[in-house]
C-alpha cells in the first residue's frame, strides 16, 4: 500500500509555507502521496467526502501552525477553533479518532499552542511531538523532516525524482560569491510566497544571469525543479520560438508538428504572432502530461516585455518563471532588484582569482580596487583575471586604473577574444555591457545621462538637476528645449533600465558615470556642457575647474566621488588665485562617503584665524579640529552658494 501524507493547514494563516513545503514532499515522494486541499481537489468533487477519504487513507498527517492559527476567527468575531463545524478542527479530530500519526509543524517562528486554548477534543495532538520550520534555516530543516519520513514512516523517494529531467542550464566559470542571500531570497518568493514569475533586476554587469544560473543548479540538483528547467535566451524574442523546438527536439525527444517548424513567407506580422502563441501552447502543454511536479522557466536578459508575453507558460502552479532584465518594472512584476556587492563580499571575490596571501598583504588596497570598480561583479572579474595572469600587484593595478583618462578604456575590464585560457562565460567588457542599454535610450535620454555624469557622485534633489538644464540655454540640445514632462520621460527611462539610482534624491553608478562621460566626449557640443556645467576627476587629488571660467565653481563641481575630500571655508584673505572681489572659497579636505562626515582640514599656509566653516556645510558636517592638508594639490577654489542643491 503506498504511503500518503495529508497536510492540514489554515489558508489565513500560513498558504504560501504549505504550498511550498507540499511541493518538495511532492518532488521527493511523488504527487500521488501528497493531499493539499487546494491543490488536489478536483472543481465538481465533493468537499467533504474527499477531504474524509483522504484522511482515512493517510499515513501521516501534518498540522501546519503559523502565527495566527490558534486566533483565527470567522465574519463574526468568532474564533475559529471553537466552531465544531471548523474543517481544521474535523481535520485534527478525525486524524486523532482514527490514530493517526500527526505531526505539528510549528513555522514563523510560532510556539507551541498553550493546551488550556486548544479545545477539549483537541489537546491529544499537542502530546504529538512537533517539528520546527523556520525561513532562516528552511532548506537544512525541511531535509530533516524528509528524512525522518523516510526512516521512521517508511516513506520511499518515487522513481522521478531519481530520474533526470529536461534542462538545458548554461555552464558557468564565472566566480559567484556574496549572493547567498539573494539565492534565498528567490526560493522565497518563488516558492513560500508562490508568486508565478519573479525578475531579477538591475544594471548592467550585476550578475544577473548568474544568479540565475546558480538559483536553477542548487534547486534543480535538490530535484524541486522535477519537472525539468528550460532556459530561453530572451534578447530578440524572435529567437525564442526555436530556442524552443530545439528543446522539445534535443531535451524531450518530441517530434515538433511541422506546421509549427515552417514559417509561410506570406503571413502577416499579425499571423505569425498568432502562430507563435499557439505553438507556445502545445510546447508547455508536452511539460504537464510527463505529469512532473514543478518546472522553472528562465527568460534571461529580457529586453521588451510585451514581445516574450505570448511566450510565457500559463499561470498555473506547475510553473516557475524567473526572467532576468535590465528593466525596471516599478512594482508591475514581482522583482528582486540586484545591487553592487558589499565590500567583504568583493574583496572574497578577488580571492577566488588571487591568492590569499596576496590578497591578505594588501587587504587596503583590496579594499580600495574593489570600491575604485564600484563593487561591479564584472568589472571585479575581470580585474581579477587580469590581476593573476599578469602577476602584478594591486597597487600596481589601481595605479595603471587611476593614469587612464577613463577607467573603461583599460585592458582590463575589456574582454580578450583572443585569450586561449579565457574560462570566464562572458562574451563583452564593462563598457560593452553598458552600451546595450545606452542604445535603447532616446536622444534626450542620452543627453540627461550625460549631463548626470558631470554631476555630484552624491545624492541629489531633482531640482538641482533641472537648474543644470535650465544653465545650458546656448546649447542646441533636445534636452534643453524639452518640456518638463518629457525630461521626466528621459529620467523615467533611465530609471527602467536601472541606470539611475534613487527616488526623491538620484545618483549614478560610479562605472555607469565614467561610461557616459565617454559619451560626452564624442557627443555633438559635449565640450560645450561641459564647459558651462564643469566636472570633476575620479581622483580626489585632480581639481578640474570648468573651461568657461566666467563664474567661480560650485561645491556641486567638486563634491562626491569615492575617496573625494572637499570642504568649505570663506575668508577675505587676499592674494589667492581664486579670489573674485576679495572674497575667497577655499576648499579642504573631507572624506565624503555618501554623507558628510571626516574631518575638516584647512589648505597648507592659511591660519585658523582665516578660516571659518560655511553655514550651510555647518548642517551637514559637525567642525572638528582643522588639520593642515600636505600639500596644495587637493583643493581648489569654489562658491557654496546652491550647496547640493539645498
Amino acid at each position: 500500500m503506498n504511503k500518503r501524507i495529508f497536510i492540514s493547514y489554515r489558508r489565513s494563516d500560513s498558504l504560501d509555507t504549505t504550498r511550498a513545503l507540499a511541493e518538495r514532499l511532492k518532488a521527493t515522494f511523488g504527487i500521488e502521496s501528497i493531499f493539499l486541499d487546494e491543490s488536489t481537489i478536483d472543481p465538481g468533487q465533493q468537499w467533504p467526502t474527499t477531504i474524509r477519504k483522504a484522511l482515512s487513507g493517510a499515513t501521516v498527517v501534518l498540522v501546519v501552525i503559523g502565527p495566527s492559527w490558534l486566533r483565527a476567527s470567522d465574519e463574526n468575531g468568532q474564533r475559529r477553533l471553537d466552531n465544531e463545524s471548523d474543517w481544521v478542527r474535523c481535520e485534527i479530530q478525525t486524524a486523532l479518532k482514527d490514530q493517526k500519526t500527526i505531526i505539528p509543524i510549528l513555522i514563523k517562528n510560532t510556539n507551541i499552542p498553550p493546551s488550556e486554548e486548544i479545545p477539549e477534543p483537541l489537546r491529544a495532538f499537542l502530546n504529538y511531538q512537533c517539528y520546527f520550520l523556520y525561513d532562516n534555516v528552511w532548506e537544512g530543516q525541511l531535509e530533516n523532516l524528509i528524512t525522518i519520513l523516510e526512516s521512521t514512516y517508511g516513506f520511499v523517494r518515487s522513481a522521478i525524482s531519481n530520474t533526470p529531467s529536461p534542462q538545458n542550464i548554461p555552464r558557468s566559470d564565472v566566480k559567484f560569491v556574496g549572493r547567498e542571500k539573494e539565492i534565498g531570497e528567490l526560493d522565497k518568493q518563488l516558492m513560500r510566497n508562490n508568486q508565478e514569475l519573479v525578475a531579477i533586476t538591475g544594471m548592467g554587469g550585476l550578475g544577473k544571469t548568474e544568479l540565475a544560473i546558480q538559483y536553477a543548479l542548487k534547486y534543480y540538483e535538490e530535484k524541486i525543479y522535477l519537472g525539468g528547467v528550460c532556459w530561453l535566451k530572451a534578447t530578440r524574442a524572435s529567437d525564442l520560438k526555436q530556442q524552443m523546438i530545439d528543446f522539445a527536439k534535443t531535451k524531450m525527444n518530441l517530434d515538433v508538428p511541422e506546421e509549427y517548424k515552417t514559417e509561410k513567407s506570406e503571413q502577416t506580422e499579425e499571423k505569425k504572432l498568432e502562430t507563435d502563441k499557439i505553438f507556445a501552447q502545445w510546447f508547455w502543454q508536452r511539460f504537464r502530461l510527463q505529469q512532473n511536479p514543478l518546472v522553472l522557466v528562465i527568460l534571461d536578459d529580457v529586453t521588451n516585455y510585451p514581445q516574450v508575453k505570448n511566450y510565457l507558460p500559463p499561470v498555473s502552479s506547475h510553473f516557475k518563471v524567473l526572467m532576468t532584465t535590465r528593466l525596471n518594472f516599478k512594482g508591475y512584476i514581482p522583482e528582486l532588484p540586484l545591487e553592487v556587492l558589499q565590500e567583504d563580499a568583493a574583496v572574497n571575490l578577488l580571492r577566488q582569482w588571487i591568492d590569499d596571501d596576496k590578497i591578505d598583504s594588501q587587504t587596503e588596497q583590496a579594499k580600495r580596487l574593489c570600491n575604485y570598480l564600484g563593487k561591479l561583479p564584472l568589472a571585479l572579474n575581470l580585474v581579477a583575471k587580469y590581476v593573476r595572469d599578469q602577476n602584478i600587484t594591486l597597487e600596481k593595478m589601481l595605479i595603471q586604473l587611476q593614469n587612464k583618462q577613463s577607467i573603461l578604456t583599460d585592458e582590463a575590464l575589456g574582454v580578450d577574444t583572443n585569450d586561449p585560457t579565457m574560462t570566464l562565460d562572458i562574451d563583452r567588457g564593462v563598457a560593452a555591457a553598458f552600451e546595450l542599454s545606452w542604445e535603447l535610450l532616446t536622444d534626450i535620454a542620452k543627453q540627461l545621462a550625460i549631463l548626470l555624469s558631470l554631476l555630484p557622485f552624491t545624492l541629489y534633489e531633482w531640482r538641482f538637476v533641472e537648474e543644470k538644464i535650465s544653465a545650458l540655454t546656448s546649447v542646441p540640445w533636445q534636452l534643453v528645449q524639452a518640456q518638463s514632462n518629457e525630461v521626466r520621460k528621459a529620467r523615467n527611462q533611465l530609471e527602467q533600465l536601472n541606470l539611475l539610482q534613487g527616488e526623491n534624491r538620484y545618483q549614478l553608478h560610479s562605472l555607469i558615470r565614467e561610461f557616459f562621460r565617454l559619451k560626452l566626449v564624442k557627443y555633438e557640443r559635449g565640450d560645450q556642457v561641459k564647459g558651462i556645467i564643469g566636472m570633476v576627476d575620479l581622483d580626489p587629488n585632480k581639481a578640474i575647474l570648468p573651461a568657461n571660467f566666467s563664474r567661480l565653481p560650485t561645491v556641486n563641481d567638486f563634491v562626491g566621488y569615492p575617496g573625494c575630500y572637499v570642504a568649505c571655508y570663506s575668508h577675505t584673505k587676499e592674494g589667492s588665485q581664486y579670489s573674485v572681489g576679495g572674497n575667497i572659497y577655499v576648499m579642504g579636505q573631507i572624506r565624503v562617503e555618501g554623507r558628510y562626515e571626516g574631518r575638516i582640514c584647512k589648505p597648507k599656509g592659511y591660519e585658523t584665524a582665516d578660516i571659518s566653516a560655511e553655514p550651510k556645510f555647518k548642517e551637514l558636517c559637525a567642525e572638528k579640529l582643522p588639520e593642515v592638508c600636505q600639500d596644495d594639490s587637493c583643493w581648489a577654489g569654489g562658491d557654496t552658494g546652491g550647496f547640493l542643491g539645498l
